[in-house]
């Protein structure tokens, strides 16, 4: 949960604490960091500067307004998300989800992205989350979660593939993707039932987008899509 200066005292320590300042490529990293500590309740990103904080007075946290983060136990899930929207990225990274694969929804996406997550971070046991969302933001506007090795299997077009929550489906040349039902409309995207904020889909080996949620023709270079392994 990002804090800013509407955020109650309560939320505050009497005193600032800083249990540990580490160089990070990247905020999720620096989440990462932060779950893998057991004194960690406050984190602060910005630029590569990562300040994990035990705990942290009101005035000082006004002062990081925009670049600070705290982790509660109780506001976190301790199941991995099915197929769920508006989840929180740090939520994932507290419960071990590492990061595999990022991109801009105007980039395109090949099979062999895939197949390299498949290859170098996945064993039988490992469990995928795929999903999307804003730049920069701590929410998930949409994800789901599966064994690892069954997503990333190649399947035939418009012949998804129920695994955990979610219907899957990886087809090379076409798209790659989770829909909420076994109904799909398969080619290069997954174009069936627009308003549905279930439906993720990316263009394989094409042009980039395509849709997260009821998010469709989306080439927008604020949009990320996301996948994450433990």
């Amino acid at each position: 949960m990002k804090i800013n200066n509407k955020s109650k005292p309560i939320s505050f320590g009497c005193s600032t604490i800083l249990n540990k300042t580490i160089k990070s490529k990247s905020r999720i990293q620096c989440f990462s960091h932060c779950s893998k500590n057991n004194q960690c309740r406050k984190v602060y990103y910005r630029d590569t500067q990562c300040n994990l904080y035990t705990s942290i007075t009101n005035s000082d946290a006004s002062a990081m307004d925009g670049h600070l983060w705290f982790k509660e136990e109780k506001n976190f899930d301790l199941t991995p998300p099915g197929l769920t929207i508006d989840f929180p990225l740090s939520s994932l990274c507290y419960l071990g989800f590492k990061l595999a694969f990022d991109q801009k929804y105007s980039q395109s996406t090949m099979t062999s992205n895939l197949t390299n997550v498949k290859d170098n971070f996945c064993n039988s046991s490992s469990m995928l989350c795929a999903g999307g969302g804003l730049e920069g933001s701590d929410v998930l506007k949409l994800v789901a979660c599966a064994n690892c090795y069954s997503v990333l299997t190649t399947t035939v077009s418009n012949q998804p593939v129920q695994i955990g929550s979610a219907y899957w489906y990886m087809t090379p040349g076409e798209s790659f993707g989770f829909s909420p039902n076994y109904t799909i409309a398969q080619t290069d995207a997954d174009t069936f039932d627009q308003l549905n904020s279930f439906r993720l889909s990316w263009h394989l080996d094409g042009p980039p987008g395509w849709r997260l949620g009821n998010l469709v023709s989306l080439y927008d270079t604020k949009y990320k899509k996301y996948i994450f392994i433990k």
